[in-house]
């Protein structure tokens, strides 16, 4: 289904049991909502789930004006209200996490818990800069395969491996200008000064092979918002990709109140 954010044309998929806990999933820069189906598949028969997708990316509306964080926070409040969602759990990975945290800091009555999967409060500019610079000039295909190769463990990168084939399709399905807009709406960021002030629990997710947001990054945030939880995966940057079930399985257990295999 559709909606208009502004001048924004966002588009969402809500699954699962209609009677059972809410649970937002958001997705890193690059990938559509599909990326989630297996997890959904998962927890569907538990959790109602709402999925979206971001301007330029999946089923949603290419976007050339300028964007920030805040504005893919808004989207998301703007979809919960058309769903009529007043309050939320949120999981999301990478700008999804990022996201979060513009949500946590500034409208923390529409959450309940939140997990931060494998994201950051801050990214140094360097990379994504330069990758936007390249996507400007030879277009999303150039840059592809160091991008998706991210994504996973190295052992995943390989042409075989049908995960690592949808998530090249979708990222070179991604409009090439919406995404450097993401890109620069990434290095604007830095909610390093609110994470003392989120109060939500929360439960941050690292990888061990997550070379976009390292585990030093989400390791930050697990020290600077009080109380939270740490899990550490063997994984990359989008560990549900490498392992659904048991990345379900965690959400499942933070969400039901049980702690999380290895949490610390």
């Amino acid at each position: 289904m559709f909606i208009t954010s502004k001048d924004r044309s966002i588009y969402y998929q809500l699954d699962g049991n209609a009677q059972g806990p809410r649970l937002v999933l958001l997705n890193s820069l690059g990938t559509s909502l599909g990326s989630w189906n297996e997890v959904v598949a998962i927890l569907a028969g538990k959790y109602h789930l709402l999925r979206i997708d971001k301007s330029g990316h999946g089923q949603s509306a290419s976007y050339s004006g300028e964007l920030r964080i805040s504005d893919n926070a808004a989207d998301v409040l703007a979809v919960m209200d058309a769903v009529s969602w007043d309050k939320a759990n949120v999981c999301g990975v990478s700008i999804g996490g990022m996201t979060i945290l513009d949500l946590a800091i500034h409208h923390p009555h529409r959450l309940d818990k939140i997990i931060l999967s494998n994201t950051s409060s801050y990214v140094s500019p360097e990379h994504l800069i330069e990758r936007a610079a390249l996507i400007r000039k030879f277009g999303i295909a150039f840059v592809a395969a160091q991008v998706v190769g991210r994504f996973f463990i190295e052992s995943s990168t390989v042409s075989s491996n049908e995960r690592f084939a949808v998530a090249v399709r979708d990222f070179l399905a991604c409009d090439d200008e919406s995404y450097c807009r993401w890109c620069e709406a990434i290095v604007a960021m830095d909610y390093r000064p609110g994470l003392h002030q989120i109060d939500a629990q929360t439960l941050v997710i690292t990888g061990e092979h997550d070379k976009a947001t390292p585990a030093h990054m989400g390791q930050h945030l697990h020290q600077a918002i009080y109380g939270a939880e740490r899990i550490h995966l063997p994984y990359g940057h989008i560990p549900y990709m490498d392992d659904a079930q048991q990345y379900a399985d965690i959400l499942d257990r933070f969400l039901s109140g049980r702690q999380p295999a290895s949490a610390r």
